[in-house]
C-alpha cells in the first residue's frame, strides 16, 4: 500500500468515525429536547 492509498484510507475511516459519533450524538441530544419539553 503506498502513502496515497494509506491517506485515503485514513480519510475515510475518520469520517465514518465521526459520522457515526455525530448521529450518536444527535440522537441522545434530541432525546433530551423531547425530555425537556415533556417535562415544562
Amino acid at each position: 500500500m503506498n502513502k496515497k492509498e494509506q491517506m485515503l484510507s485514513a480519510t475515510s475511516y475518520a469520517l465514518h468515525v465521526i459520522r457515526s459519533f455525530y448521529f450518536i450524538f444527535k440522537r441522545s441530544f434530541l432525546r433530551k429536547e423531547k425530555r425537556n419539553k415533556e417535562n415544562r
